[in-house]
């Protein structure tokens, strides 16, 4: 499995937004 970093600003709302849909998933921001 290859695995890539992937560094971006992105707006507070958003990375929230983001954090509750991988959270669902068992992901995290960092992963």
């Amino acid at each position: 499995m290859s695995t890539s970093v992937v560094r971006a600003r992105v707006e507070e709302s958003v990375k929230e937004d983001a954090a509750a849909v991988l959270g669902e998933l068992g992901l995290t921001v960092s992963d």
